[in-house]
């Protein structure tokens, strides 16, 4: 009788344990990768996720992705990001106007490291990169999106 009892708690146990997903594999020796469920999309331009690669490298490329979508309209989105304070290239945001359905931006940005390392040295070779997705919304309102952020470090 024992081992039965032994045998359902186990069961049970093991049972009431669901599988989670993670939302972000930050910080990354050469990649990271973070999302966010139902960030709300003020007026004006706020971090709303943030990735960290754990040390910059001489000869290397970071390459950034990021995306935002929301159910909501309308809306105007605008995501952008930094690293360590500082604009990758292009010198741009990614925005869209959506005024009647589901709405999606995506933007890739790269930031050449020697040539950053250069402009401010002693900012990003050797040093953590901590990479912020920045979002806003130029339409009014506060909408809640998904967000998810994309770094990789790569050999120029």
């Amino acid at each position: 009788m024992l081992a039965l009892r032994f045998i359902t708690v186990v069961i049970t146990a093991t049972l009431a344990v669901a599988p989670v997903l993670a939302a972000s594999a930050s910080p990354g020796k050469s990649s990271a990768f973070v999302s966010a469920k139902d960030v709300t999309i003020v007026t004006g331009f706020i971090p709303v996720a943030s990735a960290t690669i754990v040390k910059g490298k001489k000869r290397r490329v970071l390459a950034i992705e990021a995306m935002l979508t929301t159910p909501e309209f309308p809306i105007f989105p605008v995501i952008g990001v930094r690293v360590n304070g500082i604009q990758p290239e292009p010198d741009s945001t990614a925005s869209g106007w959506c005024p009647d359905h589901h709405c999606t931006v995506t933007g890739t940005w790269w930031l050449d490291l020697d040539a950053a390392e250069a402009q401010s040295p002693g900012v990003f070779v050797g040093q953590p990169l901590l990479v912020e997705l920045m979002a806003g919304n130029g339409g009014g309102g506060e909408p809640t999106a998904n967000v998810s952020l994309t770094v990789r470090m790569e050999k120029r």
